[in-house]
């Protein structure tokens, strides 16, 4: 899994909490800390049976690529059930990082030489093989930080716009994670990615994370990780988590309904209206969910309103 989060939005804090809810409290943590101890911060909030302080801590001041596979080969071959790499920005561009050996190898033929990225490329490569391979769990943060562009404003003068917020590592390091997410500064983990596939009794295909907003992720959302982990397929009972998503260029909060769920809803209630005539889907979904409107609804409700809908909209 991967957190990314600019400074003060908890990607840190919430590694460790998701992890303890992932190896449970007689799981052991080896913790990987680049961020000059910080972790430390957060010793005992999370302890597990036999770790009163919640996790084993390496501090890393050398960030080179070969510094961060000792640490987890050593995690590895110390029984540790899970890792937390904080943070993997700095393998890329730390101290003794990757873009710091590029300079260095490269020479006088500058950064963008070939000869610097032909002994740092293969490198960059095996860290992502030691974290994507590894046999134990492992939750790696990242820094982002904001890009910005000159417009022009209303009046005509010259302001900044923020246009987006860049990972600190190598494009295409998002592919290699099963869950990845970015929080805000009012501590929401956004997922953006989620390979958390199920298949319902029914046997349709769902994916419980997708587009999913957990306000401070700990624990309990650690918890639900490791027992969809552990559960057979299709026997595991997701929680309900809000979610957002676009329609028609405009942004909608859900309560946990899915943006495809949505849609159908929408598109089921308009039928009903024209079968039954116009209110009745607002009506139905108020007398039966107590809903102002199908954004409010978690994804089960949603799919029963769907439901309540055909049934009308076929006795008409």
């Amino acid at each position: 899994m991967g957190i990314e989060g600019i400074s003060g939005s908890g990607k840190s804090v919430s590694a460790v909490a998701i992890m303890r809810g992932v190896i449970g409290p007689e799981g052991k943590m080896a913790a990987i800390d680049s961020e000059r101890e910080s972790l430390m911060e957060y010793a005992g909030l999370f302890p597990g049976t036999d770790q009163p302080v919640g996790f084993d801590h390496k501090a890393l001041v050398d960030c080179s690529v070969e510094a961060y596979i000792e640490a987890i080969d050593n995690s590895v071959e110390h029984g540790y059930d899970g890792i937390i790499i904080d943070s993997a920005s700095h393998e890329w561009a730390g101290k003794g990082g990757i873009l710091e050996s590029v300079d260095r190898d490269a020479g006088e033929d500058g950064f963008f030489s070939k000869k610097g990225w032909r002994k740092a490329t293969p490198k960059h490569n095996l860290f992502i093989e030691k974290v994507t391979g590894s046999p134990i769990h492992v939750i790696v943060t990242l820094r982002v930080k904001s890009e910005f562009a000159i417009e022009k404003n209303a009046e005509g003068k010259n302001e900044p716009r923020k246009i987006g917020m860049q990972t600190i590592q190598r494009e295409g390091f998002d592919y290699e994670f099963s869950i990845l997410g970015r929080m805000n500064e009012f501590h929401d983990l956004h997922i953006t990615k989620s390979r958390m596939l199920d298949r319902s009794p029914e046997g349709i295909l769902t994916n419980p994370l997708e587009h999913a907003v957990i306000n401070r992720p700990g624990i309990l959302f650690g918890e639900t990780l490791r027992a969809w982990l552990n559960a057979p397929v299709g026997d595991w009972v997701p929680p309900s988590y809000s979610r957002t998503f676009i329609v028609n260029g405009k942004e909608i909060v859900s309560g946990g309904i899915t943006k495809e769920t949505y849609l159908t809803a929408l598109n089921a209630g308009a039928k009903a209206d024209k079968a039954k005539g116009p209110g009745t889907a607002r009506a139905l979904l108020a007398a039966t969910f107590k809903a102002p409107n199908c954004a409010a609804l978690t994804e089960p409700q949603g799919t029963h309103l769907i439901e309540l809908l055909r049934t009308l909209e076929a006795a008409s």
